[in-house]
Protein backbone atom coordinates (compact mmCIF):
# COMPACT_ATOMS: atom_id res chain seq x y z
CA UNK A 1 0.00 0.00 0.00
CA UNK A 2 1.57 3.43 -1.11
CA UNK A 3 2.33 5.60 1.66
CA UNK A 4 -0.36 8.33 0.46
CA UNK A 5 -3.11 6.08 1.38
CA UNK A 6 -1.71 5.35 4.75
CA UNK A 7 -1.45 9.30 5.20
CA UNK A 8 -5.43 9.77 3.65
CA UNK A 9 -6.92 7.06 5.85
CA UNK A 10 -5.17 8.22 9.03
CA UNK A 11 -6.18 11.62 8.56
CA UNK A 12 -10.04 10.50 7.30
CA UNK A 13 -9.89 8.31 10.38
CA UNK A 14 -8.94 11.27 12.97
CA UNK A 15 -11.08 13.53 11.46
CA UNK A 16 -14.06 11.17 11.70
CA UNK A 17 -12.86 10.70 15.51
CA UNK A 18 -13.06 14.28 16.27
CA UNK A 19 -16.28 14.80 14.92
CA UNK A 20 -18.08 11.61 16.73
CA UNK A 21 -15.70 12.58 19.94
CA UNK A 22 -14.26 9.34 20.03
CA UNK A 23 -9.95 8.89 21.03
CA UNK A 24 -8.35 5.73 19.81
CA UNK A 25 -9.56 3.87 22.79
CA UNK A 26 -12.98 4.17 22.09
CA UNK A 27 -12.67 3.40 18.61
CA UNK A 28 -10.79 0.22 19.25
CA UNK A 29 -13.14 -0.94 21.15
CA UNK A 30 -16.20 -0.12 19.47
CA UNK A 31 -14.73 -1.17 16.37
CA UNK A 32 -13.30 -4.55 18.11
CA UNK A 33 -9.78 -3.86 16.31
CA UNK A 34 -6.74 -3.61 18.49
CA UNK A 35 -5.68 -0.56 20.34
CA UNK A 36 -2.18 -1.19 18.38
CA UNK A 37 -3.67 -1.45 15.06
CA UNK A 38 -5.34 1.45 15.68
CA UNK A 39 -2.19 3.25 16.60
CA UNK A 40 -0.24 2.20 13.76
CA UNK A 41 -2.95 3.39 11.23
CA UNK A 42 -2.99 6.73 13.14
CA UNK A 43 0.57 6.80 12.55
CA UNK A 44 0.80 5.62 8.89
CA UNK A 45 2.68 2.79 10.11
CA UNK A 46 0.40 -0.03 9.02
CA UNK A 47 -2.67 -0.79 6.68
CA UNK A 48 -5.46 -2.84 7.97
CA UNK A 49 -6.99 -5.66 6.55
CA UNK A 50 -10.00 -5.62 4.34
CA UNK A 51 -12.09 -6.97 7.19
CA UNK A 52 -10.69 -4.07 9.98
CA UNK A 53 -11.05 -1.61 7.39
CA UNK A 54 -14.95 -2.19 7.38
CA UNK A 55 -15.09 -2.61 11.29
CA UNK A 56 -13.18 0.74 11.64
CA UNK A 57 -15.38 2.69 8.98
CA UNK A 58 -18.59 1.25 10.52
CA UNK A 59 -17.55 2.32 13.94
CA UNK A 60 -16.60 5.73 12.88
CA UNK A 61 -20.18 6.01 11.08
CA UNK A 62 -18.47 6.22 7.56
CA UNK A 63 -17.24 3.78 4.54
CA UNK A 64 -14.21 2.29 4.09
CA UNK A 65 -13.63 4.39 0.41
CA UNK A 66 -14.12 6.94 2.57
CA UNK A 67 -11.60 7.08 4.42
CA UNK A 68 -9.34 5.59 1.72
CA UNK A 69 -10.34 8.73 -0.60
CA UNK A 70 -12.13 7.02 -3.09
CA UNK A 71 -14.93 8.71 -2.24
CA UNK A 72 -15.83 12.20 -0.67
CA UNK A 73 -19.38 10.98 0.67
CA UNK A 74 -18.45 10.08 4.49
CA UNK A 75 -21.79 9.43 5.78
CA UNK A 76 -22.56 5.73 5.92
CA UNK A 77 -26.66 5.25 4.37
CA UNK A 78 -29.14 3.76 6.36
CA UNK A 79 -30.50 0.62 5.26
CA UNK A 80 -33.64 2.68 4.79
CA UNK A 81 -31.96 4.97 2.11
CA UNK A 82 -30.44 2.10 0.40
CA UNK A 83 -33.67 -0.13 0.21
CA UNK A 84 -35.73 3.32 -0.82
CA UNK A 85 -32.93 4.03 -3.71
CA UNK A 86 -33.24 0.18 -5.07
CA UNK A 87 -36.93 0.35 -4.69
CA UNK A 88 -36.62 3.18 -7.04
CA UNK A 89 -34.99 1.62 -9.34
CA UNK A 90 -36.42 -1.27 -9.64
CA UNK A 91 -39.47 0.67 -10.28
CA UNK A 92 -38.14 1.03 -14.09
CA UNK A 93 -37.24 -2.95 -14.58
CA UNK A 94 -39.69 -4.91 -16.92
CA UNK A 95 -40.91 -8.03 -15.00
CA UNK A 96 -38.51 -10.38 -16.76
CA UNK A 97 -35.61 -8.05 -15.60
CA UNK A 98 -37.50 -8.46 -11.94
CA UNK A 99 -37.51 -11.93 -12.09
CA UNK A 100 -34.00 -12.20 -13.60
CA UNK A 101 -32.51 -10.14 -10.58
CA UNK A 102 -35.00 -12.31 -8.14
CA UNK A 103 -32.75 -15.20 -9.32
CA UNK A 104 -29.57 -14.01 -9.22
CA UNK A 105 -30.46 -12.68 -5.66
CA UNK A 106 -31.81 -15.84 -4.29
CA UNK A 107 -28.99 -18.38 -5.74
CA UNK A 108 -26.54 -19.40 -3.79
CA UNK A 109 -22.84 -18.32 -4.49
CA UNK A 110 -20.97 -21.41 -5.57
CA UNK A 111 -17.15 -21.61 -4.10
Amino acid sequence: MDQNKKAILAQRAKERMRMLGMNALQLSEKSGVSQSIISRLMNEKAFPSAGNLEKIAMALETTGSYLLGDSDACERRSLDEIKNSVRDQLEDLTIEEKAELAWFILTPVKK
